[in-house]
């Protein structure tokens, strides 16, 4: 079976001429593996597979139609259509085609402590962020399971997060497709992230690290406060321990997959979870991958086994924190956030908190209201701190607060 025809590529043979059917994590995983830097060993079902899944289960039409009746200004009606979307999807047969060459897959490469990833052909691009938008799954064990998430893979394109933030960055949706990165789960003992350019500070000179104990889905995921470290050159110029309350981990059951959450000790949580060795080791591949990648700063996944091997597991352009278009006619303003965020936060855990943030406090709550003409983007990141939407907090105080009890000690309330 030639490449034209077939479902899957090794990371090794993934280049410039074939990127587009992989998805931008895959491809860059690929440069990475073929630079040899360290990478799990593992393949890529591309965006074919995707297309033939759609048809074969015809269900072009029904994202289609769905798609064209959505009010985007209604959330529940968003939600809705999006449901509809992801159980069509999950619920849908694959073709014996791609169940066939990944049973041949199977032979040749044990199905056994796998991850199963997304790789969307619009993501990891320099201005936008789809941090956390589409679906990975972890300790897979035999092809059910792999096939059983790559479907939620497949439907994660569709939730109403990933719809929105298409439509309001103006990405057709016809136009994005999965490719899914099949690679060896790493067994660490300490995970997390590094930015070769530090996205929280004005200065931004040096590097950030945030790790944790255990898989970096703690980190990534915002669940606990991860330790954090600032680097520049080969001095770490500031420190904090984070409250590391757990700790995830693949299943201790033999049988079990999935992962687990593991409660850490006192005297655990307290201490650092990265030695300065490695601190240097991560800082120096993380300064190699960014030439790699033409002085890009990256955000870079990493983990460490139990035999201090550090793994590369991502890597993606930092998304621009200083926007030449920040300052357009909408007022930005620190003052709710100086009481209610106030602490300095990276680009990922801005896009899976101020998501969660936007979606309760301003779509939701507007809908059931019933608000009309209300802006959608209620917060923004900039040089590392969360400012409000001022037309946002003006328009609830006119939908909210009659005129002849506006005095002052209320309006003080609002920036």
């Amino acid at each position: 079976m030639n490449n034209s025809t077939s479902f899957i590529l090794d990371f090794s043979i993934i280049s410039e001429e074939n990127y587009q059917t992989t998805g931008n994590k895959a491809y860059n995983l690929a440069k990475l593996i073929q630079n040899n830097f360290n990478v799990p060993n593992g393949f890529v079902i591309k965006t074919n597979a995707y297309e033939l899944f759609l048809e074969y289960n015809n269900l072009k039409r029904l994202i289609h139609e769905s798609l064209e009746l959505i009010d985007y200004d209604e959330y529940e009606n968003l939600k809705q259509y999006s449901e509809k979307i992801q159980k069509a999807i999950e619920s849908s047969s694959f073709p014996p085609k791609l169940v066939k060459e990944l049973k041949e897959k199977e032979n040749s490469y044990k199905f056994e402590d796998l991850a199963v990833r997304s790789s969307a052909t619009a993501e990891d691009l320099p201005n936008l962020s789809f941090a956390g938008q589409y679906s990975s799954y972890l300790n897979l064990k035999g092809i059910d399971q792999v096939l059983k998430s790559i479907k939620k893979c497949y439907a994660s394109l569709w939730t109403a997060k990933a719809i929105s933030y298409r439509k309001e960055n103006n990405i057709p949706h016809n136009n994005v497709e999965l490719a899914i990165i099949i690679q060896k789960i790493i067994p660490a003992k300490i995970s997390g992230v590094l930015f070769t350019k530090n996205p929280i500070s004005i200065d931004s000179s040096g590097c950030l690290i945030e790790s944790n104990f255990g898989l970096g889905e703690s980190v990534m995921s915002g669940s606990i406060s991860p330790d954090q470290y600032i680097i520049r050159g080969n001095k770490i110029v500031d420190m904090r321990i984070g409250k590391k309350e757990i700790m995830i981990q693949p299943k201790s059951s033999k049988m079990g997959s999935g992962t687990e959450s593991v409660k850490l000790n006192n005297n655990k949580r307290m201490e650092s979870s990265l030695k300065y060795n490695h601190i240097i080791k991560l800082v120096n591949i993380g300064n190699q991958i960014q030439s790699l990648f033409k002085n890009v700063p990256q955000d870079i996944e990493w983990a460490i086994d139990n035999k201090n091997k550090i793994y590369i597991l991502q890597t993606r352009p930092i998304t621009s924190v200083r926007s030449k278009k920040f300052f357009d006619d909408t007022i930005w303003s620190r003052g709710y956030s100086d009481d209610y965020w106030n602490d300095p936060v990276t680009p990922l855990f801005f896009e899976l908190l101020g998501d969660q943030l936007t979606k309760i406090v301003n779509i939701e709550l507007n809908d059931i209201m019933g608000y009309r003409k209300m802006e959608s983007q209620l917060l923004r990141l900039y040089n590392g701190h969360v400012y409000f939407n001022l037309n946002v907090l003006k328009r609830k105080v006119e939908n909210e607060i009659p005129k002849f009890l506006r005095n002052e000690d209320i309006l003080n309330y609002f920036p």
